[in-house]
């Protein structure tokens, strides 16, 4: 739910939050969204112009944020030890300065006044605060502390040597973080969907609200949850949630594992890569594979780069192509331009040298994804030298009453505040590029894929995973520009190009793309006919990557159109 009233400096206000606590960035795209996007769909245009001083600001909070977030993690974490007493004859309880902390309680309190969830006090009362001797032994349980946030913790329950003793809560705040969940997923040998369910279960939740945030049936929840018995050996979903509190306990004495994936640099790769000298001191960098007669012009995707599967370049080599695949500028290793306005020229002039310098001729056009625009310039530009064009899960001219309020609100966003609010969409990525630095490469690629469960599944995929990790660092090389530059040519009217452009065209187009929908493409394509559209099923944003084989081969047919 959006608010009316958000105003411009409300966004700014957001944005020096972040600097001060970095959980709350997902506060500032909310927002944003806001800014743009009222109840009623009015969309705010007033800051269309670019803003140096909010730039500039920006770039200020985002240094304290990175020095922030480099300050954390050099401080190791303060796990809570909190200890509280209870006398089983008043039910008054005291604690530690840890115990304040973690329940917001002013000690001495009455039992009831503790946070406690409801097995926890049953347990206490039950079998800890009865008159007479205590029969059971210590106890160990998972119990949550419910204000002034929810908090999972490890509960040790202490009985007293004498009935005139107090009980002892001993309590270790448990933060059940992504870093965690995945350790405990790849301990038990659990897929994606089991390992959202254990999150669940493990915040306490009922089975009927984790279905509701999944987006799916109380059936399949508990058809996962028999999955997790069985995988963990356990009889009770209760023995796996303690089980996983107690692994959670032990990991906080244990460093985290170091990750070999090369997916923690954030460095684009430069294997293939080649570099041209251009006017200005800058660089054209691009990629070459292959060493074929038939000449391929890659246009890269937006947050999808140059890169392909190993199966894929396979096939490049096998079957006689040459792909040239050059670095938009702001991209990978490829200089910017001057300034913003002279963005879409220069990729049309830097690609026009590759061209004479490779002297490639009889060209086919493959461009992917937010690459579409610039793909439909460079061929205007090109003319006869083009000899067809294949379009792979590609956008269309966006108009803003049809297409933006119709995708996800991250989409929305970025459209809106490139077009509209330069300055605001590079401090918004001013400050997500070393949030998502932190929190890693996969966090930001489910954010970015949550809309679809199929590439969601993709990412479990090693390949892919990998390709989808050199995309985006190939985006983000270079700081926020090009998010800013790149986002404000899929926005602006390239239809003049598109109509400039006669040679064959295919749109190969994935049937559950959550942002460039199918019914979206196939509107466009019946009222511009010529265009052929084939539709791939069962595939999402990362079609390139899943059907590496199908899209060769429709690229190699293509060229007989």
């Amino acid at each position: 739910m959006y608010d009316d009233e958000i105003r411009y400096s409300d966004v700014v206000g957001a944005a020096i939050d972040v600097s001060v606590e970095p959980t709350r960035f997902d506060d500032l795209l909310h927002v944003a969204s806001s800014f743009f996007f009222n109840r009623a769909g009015a969309n705010r245009s007033e800051y269309g112009q670019a803003d140096p001083i909010l730039e500039r600001r920006s770039l200020q909070i985002a240094k304290l944020l990175e020095d922030d977030l480099e300050l954390r993690s050099h401080t190791p974490p303060q796990p809570f030890h909190a200890q509280l007493e209870i006398d089983r004859g008043s039910l008054v309880v005291t604690g530690n300065s840890a115990a304040r902390q973690l329940t917001n309680c002013a000690f001495p309190c009455d039992l009831d006044d503790l946070p406690l969830d409801h097995d926890t006090r049953t347990v206490l009362r039950e079998s800890f605060l009865k008159p007479g001797d205590i029969q059971v032994a210590d106890k160990i349980i998972l119990t949550t502390i419910e204000e002034p946030t929810v908090r999972s913790c490890l509960a040790l329950i202490q009985r007293p040597n004498d009935p005139q003793e107090k009980v002892v809560l001993s309590i270790s705040y448990i933060e059940w973080s992504k870093d965690l969940l995945g350790r405990l997923r790849d301990a038990f040998g659990l897929t994606r969907s089991e390992a959202e369910v254990l999150s669940g279960h493990l915040q306490h939740r009922p089975r009927s609200e984790i279905a509701k945030q999944r987006g799916t049936t109380e059936e399949t929840v508990k058809a996962q949850s028999k999955a997790i018995l069985k995988k963990t050996g356990s009889k009770r979903m209760t023995d796996v949630v303690q089980l996983s509190a107690s692994i959670a306990y032990l990991l906080q004495s244990y460093p985290d594992p170091v990750i070999e994936t090369g997916l923690d640099s954030w460095q684009t790769p430069k294997d293939a890569m080649l570099t041209l000298k251009r006017p200005g001191g800058r660089q054209l960098a691009y990629y070459r594979y292959g060493s074929g007669a038939k000449c391929v012009l890659f246009v890269h995707g937006f947050i999808q780069g140059p890169f392909f599967s190993s199966m894929f370049l396979n096939q490049v080599e096998q079957h006689g192509f040459s792909f040239y695949c050059p670095s938009r500028p702001s991209f990978g290793y490829t200089s910017a331009s001057p300034s913003r306005a002279t963005h879409n020229e220069l990729v049309i002039s830097d690609t026009l040298v590759l061209v004479a310098t490779e002297q490639l001729d009889d060209i086919t056009i493959v461009t992917h994804q937010g690459g579409v625009s610039h793909a439909f310039r460079i061929a205007a530009a090109l003319g006869s030298k083009v000899r067809n064009m294949v379009m792979i899960d590609a956008g269309i001219p966006i108009d803003e009453e049809r297409h933006l309020h119709n995708m996800d609100r991250l989409t929305r966003l970025a459209g809106a505040a490139t077009k509209h609010a330069p300055s605001m969409m590079a401090m918004m990525m001013n400050l997500g590029i070393p949030i998502y630095k932190k929190r890693g490469i996969r966090a930001f690629l489910e954010n970015y894929l949550k809309g679809s469960p199929l590439d969601l599944t993709a990412l479990d995929d090693p390949g892919i995973l990998s390709l989808c990790a050199s995309g985006c660092f190939h985006n983000v090389q270079q700081g926020s520009e090009a998010w800013v530059r790149d986002g404000a040519a899929a926005m602006a009217d390239w239809k003049h190009d598109f109509d400039t452009v006669t040679c064959p065209q295919l749109w190969l187009h994935p049937d559950s793309c959550p942002i460039m929908q199918l019914n979206f493409v196939e509107d466009f394509l019946s009222e511009n006919p010529g265009p052929r559209l084939q539709v791939i099923e069962n595939a999402g944003m990362t079609v390139l990557y899943q059907y590496p084989a199908l899209v060769f081969d429709v690229i190699q047919q293509s060229r007989r159109m």
